[in-house]
């Protein structure tokens, strides 16, 4: 199967994904606990480009949602489709911008040991980058062929490059990914 690893940024990305997710649900016929409700076969026919079935035949979405800070992860978790999500997968920041750009732009984090970063290198919840990397590496060797990255995010095109370079930089390492959009 070709899977899709969904990595929502921010709060409107996570928002904008969370919408996602709900529609996508009931696309297929999965309820809010990710039990299928579909009255149609079809309605599972891909359903695994962008689940993970659990061994009690659970439907998780294969997603990841980060955001500096956690409001609105809590949110998401409070939600109806809250207990649907896997909750390694949400990560947050440790401190808090207050719905302050400024605070949330100059996180850093340690970017020194990054390969990919140089020290001048200002990432928003740049310290969650290790932790993401690994939470990528953990969803995709669950992968029978990882078919792509999907980011859902909406902040400024300098900071989403200087996140993607980062990340597209470890996938390509990693995932041997050659085509880019």
């Amino acid at each position: 199967m070709r899977e899709i690893i969904t990595i929502q940024i921010g709060q409107a990305g996570n928002s904008i994904g969370e919408k996602f997710w709900e529609y996508t649900c009931n696309e297929h016929g999965i309820d809010p606990l990710g039990i299928f409700q579909g009255e149609n076969d079809l309605q599972l026919e891909r359903i695994n480009v962008y689940f993970t079935e659990t061994k009690s035949g659970r439907y998780v979405p294969r997603s990841i949602f980060t955001d500096v800070e956690q409001n609105s992860l809590n949110k998401i978790r409070n939600s109806t489709y809250g207990n649907l999500f896997h909750p390694e997968f949400m990560i947050n920041g440790k401190t808090s911008a207050s719905n302050n750009f400024a605070k949330g732009f100059f996180t850093e984090g340690d970017l020194n040991k990054n390969k990919y970063l140089n020290e001048k290198t200002i990432i928003p919840g740049a310290e969650m980058l290790p932790e993401l990397t690994e939470i990528i590496r953990k969803i995709a060797e669950e992968c029978d062929l990882v078919h792509g990255f999907q980011f859902v995010t909406l902040i400024e095109l300098e900071i989403l490059n200087k996140i993607l370079l980062f990340d597209l930089n470890i996938l390509v390492e990693y995932y041997q990914l050659i085509r880019r959009l």
